[in-house]
C-alpha cells in the first residue's frame, strides 16, 4: 500500500515507512547507549598531556624531543600504576620526585582510579602536571568478584589493562615506587626482550598457592621483586583467556577464588609464572637466590632445587640492576637525599658537582640497585660489575639529557643541605 506525503510530494510504501521507523530507533537506542556510558562510566579526561607552560613542562618537552633518539621498543611502551586518592601522599613525596631525577625516558604514564568524587577530584590535581599521566577510571564492579576489597580491586584492574592501555608493552609501578637510578631501556629490555627479575628460594606460601590454584602449575619465581614490571600486554589477555580454558568459567569467578585473602596472591607472581610456562623465550629472565646462608626446603619453594639447576642458565644468574626500590618496605634509609644522591653522583655528579657528592665512595656499588623491600642482592660479587656496566650506559647512551637531570638533581642536594645547616 502507497502513501502519499504532501511534503514531499513522493509515494512511499507502508514497508519503506516502517523501515525507516525502525532504522530512526535503532539510531537514537545506539546513540543513547553510548552518550550514557560516556557520561556514567568514563574512560579518560579530556585535554591531559597539554601542558606547555612551567618548570614541569618543560621537563616532559625535553623528553619528547629527544624520543626520535631512543630504541624502537620505548615509542609503543608505557608506565601503568593502578591506585586510589588514599594512596596520593605516597604519589606526590615517592614516585613523581623520582620520575623528575631519573625518568629522562619519554614520559608515557596511565594512572587508573576508582570512579568516586575523591578519585576525580585527585585525577584533576595531577593530570596537569609533571608527568602528566593519561588518567582512567574503572567501572563499577559487583564486589563478590574482589571480596569486597579495596586491595584485590586494584590487583584485579592489572589483569584488565587493555581497556585504557593501548601499548604493546606495559610497565607496572606502584605509587611508592622510587626510582633512585637513572632509568636506562637496558634496565628494562635486552633488545626487544622485556626482562624479568625473578627471585626464588624462600618465597612466601600464600602467594605461591595463589599461583599454583590460578595456573594451575608451581610457582616458579617472586616477581613482586622489582619496579617495572615489564610484560607484554597481549599476555595478559592470552593469560586470563587460559585460566577462564583451565577453570571453565570466567575469569572473574576464577580470580574471587584466589583473592579470598587479601594476601592470597601476588598478580606479578602469576603474570610472571605464566611467561615462564608459555612465553620463555620472549623474555629475558634474570634469576636471584635468595641469598647465602639460607637452608633450601622443600615446604618454602616449588618446584625442586633440581629444577632450578636444570632450567636456570649461567647468564640468568648474573645480577641485574633495579632501576627502583619499593619504598615502604625499604630496608635501607628512606631518607629522601639520601637515596637520591648516589644515582645522581654515579650518573655524573662526581664531575658536574663534586661539592655534593664528596661523602660518596666513587669505587663503591650503588647499594640501592640490588635493594628491593626485605630482598638483597648484595652477597653475589659480581653487583660491582654490572653496576659499573650500568653506569657506562647512563653515560655513554643520553649524556646531554641527563646533564640536565643531574643538574636539577645536584641543585635539589645543595638545597637540602642547606636547610639541614
Amino acid at each position: 500500500m502507497d502513501v502519499f506525503d504532501q511534503r514531499t510530494g513522493r509515494k512511499d510504501s507502508v514497508e519503506d515507512r516502517a523501515t525507516c521507523f525502525a532504522m530512526f530507533v535503532a539510531t537514537n537506542v545506539v546513540l543513547f547507549y553510548l552518550l550514557f556510558n560516556f557520561l556514567i562510566y568514563p574512560v579518560s579526561l579530556p585535554g591531559l598531556h597539554t601542558a606547555k607552560s612551567g618548570k614541569d613542562s618543560a621537563t616532559r618537552d625535553d623528553s619528547s624531543e629527544d624520543s626520535r633518539r631512543q630504541p624502537e621498543v620505548l615509542r609503543d611502551f608505557g608506565l601503568y600504576l593502578r591506585m586510589y586518592s588514599g594512596k596520593s601522599r605516597d604519589y606526590y613525596t615517592m614516585l613523581v620526585p623520582s620520575m623528575k631525577y631519573f625518568w629522562f625516558l619519554p614520559v608515557n604514564l596511565t594512572v587508573v582510579l576508582d570512579d568516586t568524587p575523591e578519585d576525580r577530584l585527585f585525577a584533576e590535581n595531577i593530570s596537569n602536571s609533571f608527568p602528566f599521566p593519561l588518567i582512567c577510571f574503572d567501572k563499577p564492579l559487583d564486589p563478590k568478584y574482589y571480596n569486597n576489597i579495596g586491595h584485590s580491586l586494584q590487583q584485579l584492574s592489572m589483569f584488565y589493562v587493555e581497556g585504557c592501555f593501548t601499548n604493546k608493552y606495559v610497565g607496572f609501578v606502584d605509587s611508592d615506587t622510587f626510582f633512585s637510578t637513572m632509568v636506562t631501556p637496558e634496565l628494562m629490555f635486552n633488545g626487544s626482550k622485556p626482562i624479568v627479575l625473578g627471585v626464588y628460594g624462600k618465597n612466601r606460601k600464600d602467594w605461591r598457592n595463589g599461583t599454583t590454584f590460578a595456573l594451575g602449575k608451581q610457582e616458579v619465581f617472586r616477581c613482586m621483586s622489582y619496579f617495572p614490571v615489564v610484560v607484554k600486554t597481549k599476555h595478559i589477555i592470552e593469560m586470563r583467556k587460559y585460566m577462564e580454558e583451565l577453570h571453565k568459567t570466567h575469569f572473574l569467578k576464577v580470580f574471587s577464588q584466589f583473592s579470598i585473602s587479601r594476601t592470597g596472591f601476588s598478580q606479578f607472581n602469576i603474570m610472571c609464572t605464566y611467561i615462564w610456562y608459555f612465553h620463555r623465550d620472549e623474555y629475558h629472565f634474570h634469576a636471584q637466590f635468595h641469598g647465602p646462608g639460607f637452608v633450601w626446603n622443600e615446604s618454602y619453594s616449588q618446584p625442586s632445587m633440581q629444577y632450578y639447576n636444570e632450567s636456570l642458565t649461567a647468564a640468568m644468574t648474573y645480577p641485574h640492576p633495579r632501576s627502583s626500590i619499593h619504598f615502604r618496605y625499604h630496608r635501607g634509609s628512606r631518607n629522601l637525599p639520601a637515596l637520591i644522591r648516589p644515582g645522581i653522583c654515579f650518573s655524573g655528579g662526581f664531575e658536574l658537582c663534586y661539592d655534593v657528592c664528596d661523602s660518596v665512595n666513587k669505587s663503591s656499588v650503588h647499594k640501592e640497585l640490588y635493594m628491593f623491600a626485605r630482598l638483597n642482592w648484595l652477597w653475589d660479587r659480581r653487583c660491582l660489575e654490572a653496576h659499573r656496566t650500568h653506569y657506562e650506559n647512563v653515560q655513554q647512551r643520553y649524556s646531554e639529557v641527563i646533564k640536565k637531570h643531574i643538574s636539577q638533581g645536584c641543585s635539589y642536594l645543595r638545597n637540602t643541605t642547606r636547610l639541614a645547616t
